[in-house]
């Protein structure tokens, strides 16, 4: 796939190491998840303990994103993202051979889940900070579409993986899976020719941090359209919740019924990524942001209107590509206007701010559900959606982006 005005990404030897080695890991990371639920599940025969669990995976990086982003604008980003995989291959390694001895036990499950999140602060800034430096201009469009198609192929691909592994060998086998794929990431990481940088300056850790949170908070585009994002993850994040409710109650199914809906929503945000793979950059990115968000909005709506499965799967997969669509424009924004020097910090904002609002869309979610029918509570997401895409296009300089 040739973008018109540039050449294609694919031929850009540095982004495609690192992005074969994220396919690897993210691949990794799903069948991982479903492995560290099954097994509490069938250890404790608690929702509430794989609840909790979740958590220890999540606090850390919500409370040391915005570390992780000032440490990615003052260290050698390749160290970062190749030390972190590295790490935590060794964790989940040692977790699937405690697993394999029948060894293994919830308090050191839980641990090496908040040691996982802590490391993922240090990797997701710099991740997403270090793209830019690798790829020309006209690739960043490319390069953000391959990174969103990798999570949603990873979606699919992952659960169906990680089934058949605890199904046939346990959950020992299915860590060991996840745990290579972090030290293949790591070491492609190593011959990935980063561009030098100058070092951090003489400024502290601390006064880095202080001063990125000080350019977000006096760019007001920009600290609008992350508080605005972070709404929409608060309304959008219950969707995991609604699906199990739905296969079940609403469309009368099972587990297949589900793996359905959800495969259908991973469908299409594989699609968007796929879409605009091939397409350079865009000159503004403001109408495509706010109208694929009021699209994703609408299919909230409809979600909620939807009495039977066949109604259901395709307003999910117009779900999943609208949000693909969103997501995929965003991530080209924060890239492109960023300062390079800056963008670790202001991704590790992003990452905190939208990351903390999943945890606190499930507890009220769950809260509301007892309530409020389902189906109601997706159509208050979906006004909810489209309420945030309308401030959207009357936030001030938001309609130049």
């Amino acid at each position: 796939m040739e973008p018109s005005g540039g050449r294609s990404v694919f031929s850009n030897r540095d982004f495609m190491l690192l992005w074969l080695g994220q396919a690897a890991s993210q691949v990794g990371d799903r069948v991982h998840a479903l492995a560290l639920t099954w097994w509490v599940l069938e250890k404790t025969g608690s929702t509430v303990t794989v609840g909790n669990v979740l958590l220890a995976s999540t606090a850390p990086l919500v409370l040391l994103a915005p570390l992780g982003g000032t440490l990615a604008d003052r260290w050698d980003r390749r160290r970062i993202l190749a030390a972190t995989d590295l790490a935590r291959g060794a964790i989940v390694l040692g977790l699937a051979a405690l697993a394999a001895a029948g060894q293994l036990q919830l308090g050191t499950l839980v641990a090496a889940s908040a040691a996982l999140s802590a490391l993922s602060a240090l990797f997701n800034p710099a991740l997403l900070a270090a793209v830019p430096s690798l790829v020309d201009e006209s690739q960043v469009m490319q390069a953000c579409s391959l990174q969103d198609t990798v999570t949603a192929a990873a979606g699919i691909v992952g659960p169906a993986l990680g089934g058949l592994l605890v199904a046939a060998c346990g959950c020992g086998p299915a860590f060991a899976l996840n745990g290579l794929s972090f030290l293949a990431s790591g070491f492609s990481v190593l011959f990935v020719r980063f561009p030098v940088r100058r070092d951090g300056g003489s400024a502290g850790v601390l006064a880095q941090l202080a001063e990125g949170l000080r350019f977000v908070l006096e760019t007001r585009l920009l600290l609008g359209m992350i508080s605005v994002f972070g709404a929409l993850n608060f309304f959008a994040a219950p969707v995991a919740i609604y699906l199990p409710f739905y296969a079940a109650k609403v469309f009368g199914g099972g587990a297949r019924t589900l793996g359905w809906l959800e495969t259908s929503l991973s469908v299409g945000m594989l699609a968007a990524g796929l879409a605009l793979a091939s397409q350079a950059k865009r000159r503004r990115k403001a109408w495509p942001i706010a109208g694929s968000i009021a699209a994703s909005g609408a299919a909230f709506v409809a979600l909620g209107l939807a009495s039977n499965a066949t109604a259901g799967l395709p307003v999910l997969f117009a779900m999943g590509l609208f949000i693909g669509v969103a997501n995929i424009h965003i991530l080209v924004f924060f890239q492109e206007t960023i300062p390079n020097e800056r963008l670790g910090r202001v991704m590790g904002i992003v990452t905190a701010v939208t990351t903390a609002m999943q945890p606190a869309a499930y507890a009220v979610t769950g809260y509301l559900s007892g309530l409020v029918s389902v189906p109601a509570l997706a159509i208050v997401s979906g006004a909810g959606i489209c309420a945030g895409a309308l401030y959207l296009l009357v936030l001030p300089g938001f309609r130049e982006v």
